[in-house]
């Protein structure tokens, strides 16, 4: 029902700083100090490399929900079975740690087991991104590879993978439950005091019951910042005393040693450094204490290091709430009826929110109340793609853009949607006639996004008529979602990914 990691996202203010766009094409020479060498165009065979000798590695999401962390998530844990197939001397031991509680991590282990992802879509909606699920698929293709490769390595050579969430008190558990009702002060006050600590002992526990696991963390790249610091200004304004404290690597660090964890952040990388254009060929680590890295030397004061993504900025994500299916009103029916008895406790107000305002883009409506919706709902035969095409929606989203400009939630809102990457920096929401001339093109693109979520998410009747405008309005025929999700990156936003 509820996504903690929107939640997170918005206390996670320092991952918000570190995406910049560009093309990188040529490696340069970077100098050192002691002759050691300060970067490595290879970054997930590194890291793997590294837990030979480190209990933990942790990895760094710098776009909640977003395809391109996942993705480098898998190419991490894909180089890991490249080496072991080939021989190479690496552990044979992993668990892939992220920011999920049981609850969620068995749904998801499930899907792993059984392929039937209805129950995990079931699980998340009306919040999460296709690109999640995108990722749980390739999760699974992962596990399948190892089954396949274990069967020709001996049992003492066997690879031992496995998935586990480090939360404590996910919003989807009861526990989590109780932080609905919570008021701004104490919702902040676990957040500032109490979650990173937790979720260390939590891990800790796990890493005692399986002595032989090493870890990949990959979670919030503000959990990878070291010292007392403020960490959830965004909840409650101004940096204060009170806002400041210790994130989950200071505990990591405080149980195995500096030596045995492993902090990575990871970045867009620059555009120009030291005013001159700045080019790689693919993505490379960079280590904090040397000379002659074109990063924010205040990076290297929070982490152990940096990788530095030459695929960036990356491409909006699909968030499943602007889907324009049936399959998604009701889940935002059901939030609006669930969070009522929370209120006025700040998640659930702020949770409420997002499906009122869901449900008024979806459908063009404005109720207030699950009832009011439910009875609407039940005297119509929604049509997402018959909406999506009206006229109606483009005269919705026009007087919005104008009433909402200066919100950039908002506008970050129409870029997932499928607006261009412009209106996210706009100075002035421009004329009418702009606006009218632009429409065609975005219409296409939000038709083309949309169409692709109703495939995956929607009831049975809904998937088979957004697969029928897929095909004519692409020309590719691709028996399942993800294969146009694929499709859409790399010929709408030209990615290799």
């Amino acid at each position: 029902m509820m996504d903690q990691r929107v939640i997170l996202s918005k206390m996670q203010y320092l991952g918000k700083i570190l995406v910049t766009a560009l093309t990188l094409l040529l490696l340069p020479e970077v100098s050192s100090r002691a002759q050691e060498r300060v970067q490595f165009p290879q970054p997930g065979r590194y890291l793997i490399q590294e837990l030979n000798s480190k209990r933990i590695v942790m990895l760094g999401d710098f776009q909640h929900e977003n395809v391109l962390p996942f993705f480098t998530v898998t190419t991490t844990l894909n180089d890991w079975l490249d080496m072991v197939s080939s021989g190479e001397k690496v552990v044979h031991h992993l668990t892939l740690v992220l920011e999920e509680d049981d609850t969620m991590i068995h749904v998801l282990n499930d899907y792993i087991s059984t392929g039937n992802m209805q129950p995990l879509i079931g699980f998340y909606l009306p919040t999460m991104t296709l690109d999640f699920f995108e990722f749980a698929v390739n999760l699974r293709h992962f596990c399948e590879r190892v089954d396949s490769i274990n069967q020709f390595l001996p049992n003492t050579e066997r690879i031992m993978f496995d998935i586990y969430g480090e939360e404590v008190m996910g919003l989807k558990s009861n526990a989590g439950r109780s932080l609905f009702k919570a008021s701004v002060k104490d919702t902040y006050h676990y957040f500032v005091s109490t979650r990173d600590s937790v979720n260390a002992l939590k891990l800790e526990r796990y890493l005692e019951r399986h002595p032989l696991q090493k870890l990949l963390i990959f979670c919030g790249n503000a959990h990878l910042i070291e010292g007392y610091v403020p960490k959830a200004p965004s909840v409650v304004g101004p940096d204060t005393l009170d806002s400041k404290g210790y994130y989950l690597v200071h505990y990591l660090k405080g149980y195995y040693g500096e030596d045995s964890v492993l902090s990575i952040d990871q970045a867009g990388a620059p555009m120009y450094w030291n005013g001159i254009p700045y080019r790689v060929a693919s993505d490379t680590i960079f280590f904090k204490y040397r000379s002659e890295m074109p990063v924010p030397e205040s990076f290297f004061a929070q982490y152990d290091g940096v990788i530095l993504r030459y695929e960036s900025p990356p491409i909006p994500n699909h968030t499943c709430n602007l889907v324009f299916s049936r399959r998604v009103i009701e889940k935002c029916i059901e939030d609006v009826d669930t969070l009522q008895e929370y209120l006025p406790g700040y998640f659930a107000r702020s949770y409420m929110d997002q499906a009122l305002n869901a449900l008024r883009l979806i459908t063009g409506e404005s109720f207030s109340t699950a009832q009011e919706w439910t009875a609407w709902y039940k005297a119509q035969e929604f049509d997402g793609l018959s909406r999506l095409e009206s006229k109606a929606l483009e005269e919705q989203l026009l007087n919005d853009f104008y009433q909402k400009f200066s919100d950039m939630d908002f506008r970050t809102e129409l870029y997932n949607l499928g607006f261009g990457r412009g209106v996210l920096y706009l100075r002035e929401p421009g004329s009418k006639e702009d606006w009218l001339k632009e429409w065609p093109a975005v219409q296409r693109r939000i038709e083309l996004s949309n169409a692709i979520g109703i495939y995956w998410l929607g009831y049975p009747d809904e998937q088979r008529e957004a697969h029928e405008w897929l095909v004519e309005h692409t020309g590719v025929d691709f028996p399942n979602a993800e294969g146009y999700l694929k499709w859409q990156r790399r010929s709408v936003y030209q990615a290799t990914y």
